[in-house]
């Protein structure tokens, strides 16, 4: 393929420079073209039409051949268009007389007259030189970057299936290991106590259980993003009441820690036309990082807005001071605030990046606001919508 490319290139770069259009050709064209301004001039003088017609000619091939050929072939169009005057229009007629000193200065105003508009012409030729070049330049980098696309489109769809793969292959043996503790450790505590040499082992098994918990999550979320990413997970709008979603995670989390999670409701219509599935599964991740990131004996805050325009979800926490630096980052694949790198607080920095893609597939946007005095609150806006009827659903 690389070699088919730079034969294109090579045929692109060529296809303007015919023959004719080398240098070398010009001087050859060039005097061709003056033995036929010469014709015109010598049948002015046969019939006798005073060489009306006589300088044009040799003008025209002295601003051709500087357009095409270059400065050489059209100084040599001008010597002999001023040899062709001399011999012709200045007298005494019929003999070559301009190198003599007072012949000179008589051309002097058609010379500089024509070394001028020649000049114009050597200047054009340059930068139409100088354009073709930049073109070509310009149509080998696209070509470059198309290639290079292909390629990062080739290994990204490689990058895909393997993650797929990988992560269905990891999801079977990771259920097992799971299951088998968690069937042990069930069994260990239902029988009289260990002895003191065995008692490490109910501690051990609930590490692997929590261990395996953490593995699992982390493939659900690569296969999440995966299928996001390659656009597989079809949406399934119909009317969403946002305060009964919001309910409904707060009460899943409720029963696992002991500080509180406040539902305030600011507007009255809460109703939108939503994939409740998806939301709820956004909402969970938030929610689920105000509590790790939050003090202990603080509240966490989920607000609901609405207007006719959008609807704004908010979950705030009274977590440490985030960075603006660190804040367009968030939301990247695999990122963590680096303060939380060396904290005991586990992540793999997926959640938020599933967050931003199901938000975004939802015509929606998810953002940060942090500040030192106020602590941090994550905002989704989506559109409001209309509610339509009860029990609508589309499927994009």
């Amino acid at each position: 393929m690389k070699r088919d490319h730079e034969q294109h290139m090579f045929q692109q770069t060529h296809i303007p420079h015919q023959w004719w259009y080398s240098p070398l050709m010009g001087y050859p064209i060039t005097l061709l073209l003056a033995a036929g301004a010469f014709l015109i001039g010598w049948f002015e003088s046969r019939l006798g039409l005073s060489h009306v017609f006589l300088t044009p000619p040799f003008v025209i091939v002295t601003l051709l051949a500087g357009g095409i050929w270059g400065i050489g072939p059209a100084l040599l169009a001008l010597g002999i268009e001023v040899l062709a005057l001399d011999y012709w229009v200045v007298p005494p007629l019929g003999n070559i007389t301009f190198f003599l000193w007072p012949n000179i200065l008589s051309y002097g105003q058609f010379l500089i007259i024509q070394l001028v508009a020649l000049w114009v012409v050597i200047r054009q030729k340059r930068y139409r030189d100088q354009l073709f070049l930049a073109n070509q330049a310009i149509s080998r980098h696209v070509e470059e970057l198309q290639e290079i696309n292909w390629q990062l489109e080739r290994a990204s769809d490689a990058r895909d299936r393997f993650v797929t793969q990988a992560s269905h292959e990891l999801r079977t043996p990771l259920t097992g290991v799971r299951g088998l503790a968690q069937l042990t450790l069930r069994r260990l505590l239902r029988e009289p106590p260990l002895p003191t040499n065995y008692s490490f082992l109910p501690t051990n098994l609930e590490k692997i259980e929590t261990q395996t918990q953490r593995l699992h999550t982390l493939v659900d979320d690569l296969l999440s993003i995966n299928y996001l990413h390659t656009g597989n997970v079809p949406l399934r709008r119909k009317e969403c009441d946002l305060m009964h979603l919001c309910r409904d995670v707060i009460s899943y989390f409720e029963p696992m820690t002991d500080q509180e999670i406040e539902l305030k409701k600011c507007s009255d219509q809460t109703v939108i036309q939503a994939d409740e599935d998806r939301l709820s599964q956004v909402l969970y991740n938030l929610i689920r990082n105000a509590l790790q990131y939050s003090p202990p004996h603080t509240t966490v805050r989920v607000e609901v807005y609405s207007n006719e325009r959008e609807a704004l979800l908010g979950v705030h926490n009274d977590g440490s001071f985030i960075a603006p630096e660190h804040q367009e980052h968030l939301f990247e694949p695999f990122y963590r605030d680096p303060n939380i790198w060396n904290s005991a607080i586990t992540g793999w920095g997926l959640g938020l990046t599933i967050s931003k893609y199901l938000v975004e597939q939802q015509k929606g946007r998810i953002w940060v606001e942090s500040s030192e005095h106020q602590g941090t609150t994550f905002w989704i806006a989506l559109p409001s919508g209309s509610s339509g009827g009860q029990g609508k659903e589309t499927m994009e």
